[in-house]
């Protein structure tokens, strides 16, 4: 996302936006393979919310914490 030119805030709720479709997508493969399970086997809405909010952390301290190297 670096050589993209958005507002470095937009590039870490796209990139966080990322990380929760893959967890959106990942679920019904997991409680399928016994990786985990859940009550009635529906995924607890809070579950995608702590998803989407560590992300948000997560990529905010690798950009603001410049722990990514800016691309030239």
């Amino acid at each position: 996302f670096e050589r993209v030119d958005l507002h470095n805030g937009l590039k870490i709720v796209f990139a966080s936006l990322i990380m929760l479709l893959y967890d959106i997508v990942i679920e019904p493969v997991a409680t399928k393979t016994d990786m985990w399970w859940w009550v009635n086997s529906i995924v607890p809405f809070q579950n995608y919310v702590a998803w989407f909010l560590l992300a948000l952390l997560f990529h905010s301290i690798l950009k603001w914490g410049k722990l990514i190297q800016e691309i030239p």
